[in-house]
């Protein structure tokens, strides 16, 4: 379930990058474009490692979230029983 969630959660993020690259007038995607247009290589990596950073914290969340749902799974998995 929390594999499930996290791919789910990836694949969010980017749709959510791409329909800013199309065409937003403000945010991530906006700065991402802004700085490729205008040559400024310093604001293009800020806005990767910005969007890194909110990646990897929303993917802490879901694991937070998730992992007192998946004990079952951890004790199964000690018994031998999990392939």
């Amino acid at each position: 379930m929390s594999s499930r969630c996290g791919s789910g959660l990836g694949l969010g993020w980017m749709f959510v990058v791409a329909a800013e690259l199309m065409g937003a007038s403000e945010g991530l995607g906006y700065l991402l474009i802004d700085g490729q247009q205008l040559g400024k290589p310093a604001q293009i990596l800020a806005a990767i490692v910005i969007f890194a950073i909110l990646g990897k914290t929303t993917d802490w969340l879901i694991e937070i979230a998730t992992a007192p749902l998946l004990r079952w799974q951890d004790a199964f998995g000690r018994q031998g029983g999990a392939a």
